[in-house]
């Protein structure tokens, strides 16, 4: 591995590293996705402050609404068993994969190329 491969890995492990704690954090003060919206407002509207608050109620509706859409769906399709199954491996990895394919999207029209930007699922691990 060359150098700046290493320095892209440490880099990705950082951000890796970094979220998680702040996810952690932000579901252990049940503030997660009051989080995700204040981080989605300030990144996709940068002049936030001066939106009228019934434009940001509404954006803030949608993203909560979108949020548990997916929260109670996810629920309501995993098995009852203790240890997931192999249904819910697949219909997880579905999920993952309509997310991802939603930000490469979104990426692709805003120009956006890098690629530690969206979810690109859990650090590899060697085996």
């Amino acid at each position: 591995m060359g150098r700046e491969q290493r320095a892209n890995a440490e880099r990705r492990a950082a951000i890796r590293k970094m979220a998680c704690e702040i996810t952690g954090r932000a579901v252990d003060d049940g503030q997660l996705i009051a989080i995700g919206f204040a981080s989605m407002i300030e990144f996709a509207y940068p002049d936030w402050q001066k939106m009228p608050r019934e434009n940001l109620d509404e954006l803030r509706t949608v993203f909560f609404a979108g949020a548990q859409h997916l929260f109670g769906s996810v629920c309501n399709i995993l098995s009852d068993e203790e240890e997931p199954t192999e249904q819910d491996m697949l219909r997880m990895s579905l999920i993952a994969r309509e997310l991802e394919a939603f930000i490469d999207e979104w990426k692709a029209r805003h120009g956006i190329t890098d690629p530690d930007i969206g979810y690109h699922g859990p650090p590899e691990t060697k085996q």
